[in-house]
């Protein structure tokens, strides 16, 4: 499920016997990186734009976070724990800077749901938007985030944020859900 590429790998979820895990294929060998203990993965991997590293939605204590982790599955460490990521219904939680060092993900903190950029390195994330968002994307380039605002009427608007925070106005262009 939920193919990702980075770099020369294809990262995705599988389950094999108990439990749901992250699974890599790189020089056509498939390998599974990370397993799911108690939990499942249900949100797409984001790998990073050089496919060195992969982040993904874990439940630690009964919230979404959000976890990174080199491409083998080692050196995994949890970013932002003060943040619970929001679910997708299937679309991406999260996505990488195309310079590696932030990922743009939705999520709740104490000020409430917003859209943040999440420096890989541990700093603090910065809220670039606020209220219940979804699906933040990348441009190839790097200056533009775009993602859903909210529901109303089935469908959602496109909104789009520069990294730094400042709000861009984008066409009016409204997307129904699940499209």
């Amino acid at each position: 499920l939920s193919p990702r590429f980075g770099g020369t790998s294809l990262f995705y979820l599988s389950a094999q016997g108990a439990g749901d895990g992250l699974w890599r294929l790189k020089d056509g060998q498939p390998s599974e990186i990370w397993k799911a203990a108690d939990d499942s993965l249900s949100e797409p991997p984001a790998a990073s734009p050089d496919g060195s590293h992969v982040a993904i939605i874990i439940r630690q204590q009964g919230k979404r976070r959000l976890s990174i982790m080199s491409a083998d599955g080692t050196n995994a460490r949890t970013l932002a724990p003060a943040i619970a990521i929001q679910g997708s219904g299937g679309g991406a939680s999260a996505d990488w800077a195309p310079d590696g060092a932030s990922i743009a993900t939705v999520g709740t903190d104490a000020q409430g749901p917003g859209l943040f950029r999440i420096p890989v390195d541990g700093r603090d994330p910065v809220r670039l938007a606020s209220g219940p968002l979804a699906n933040p994307v990348w441009s190839p380039d790097g200056t533009l985030i775009v993602y859903g605002g909210p529901v109303v009427g089935g469908q959602v608007s496109l909104l789009g944020v520069r990294p730094d925070g400042t709000p861009v106005e984008l066409p009016s262009v409204r997307i129904r859900l699940g499209g």
